[in-house]
């Protein structure tokens, strides 16, 4: 014997699905649109464990962790093809309350390259494809942790900025697309 879901189970799935993107949008950051496409910072508390990776002070440190992943949506009905360029060419700065930049890691030093395709398509050289629409944000990929990028020492007010780059597919054609920079505010706690 099979069960179908009722007409209110699936209306009360679907609304709970609706929801949840639209809290997801609301908890993102958003820049100003580009080609049909704005990108954004999404960014979320990673738990209270001691943060001794990448500076975020000693072993006895405990300053909260924050993972950040950037954001993708169209701003119009239409979808738009787009390749987002790799990690290594994004832009990243941490500013203190005071405005003084925070010092990077190793790796956060490596960010910033200029995008680099040369003879090799746009999967081969690391973009990620991705469809995007006005209806709900794409999250590609697992971003990164604010630890691996900054020597964050000091509990504090701190304002994050991102810049992506990327080529938005539009009749056919690849446009080089700069995004940003997005702005978003993390309160690092001890």
């Amino acid at each position: 014997m099979c069960c179908l879901s009722s007409h209110a189970e699936t209306n009360d799935y679907h609304a709970a699905i609706l929801e949840t993107a639209l809290e997801l949008n609301r908890s993102i950051a958003w820049g100003v649109a580009t080609n049909g496409v704005k990108a954004g910072v999404y960014h979320r508390k990673i738990s209270d464990e001691p943060q001794t990776k990448g500076g975020f002070g000693d072993k006895s440190s405990f300053l909260t962790d924050w993972q950040i992943i950037p954001a993708l949506s169209g701003v119009s009905t239409n979808d738009v093809l787009m390749w987002l360029a790799p990690q290594q060419s994004w832009l990243v700065r941490l500013t203190s309350a005071d405005g003084k930049g925070v010092k990077k890691t190793a790796a956060g030093r490596s960010l910033g390259a200029p995008m680099k395709i040369g003879n090799k398509g746009l999967q081969e050289s690391g973009f990620v494809a991705l469809r995007v629409n006005s209806d709900l944000p794409s999250l590609p990929g697992k971003g990164f942790k604010l630890s691996d990028f900054f020597n964050v020492k000091q509990p504090g007010v701190y304002t994050l900025e991102v810049s992506l780059c990327g080529m938005v597919v539009t009749n056919s054609k690849a446009i080089p697309t700069y995004f940003g920079p997005t702005k978003t505010v993390l309160n690092i706690s001890d």
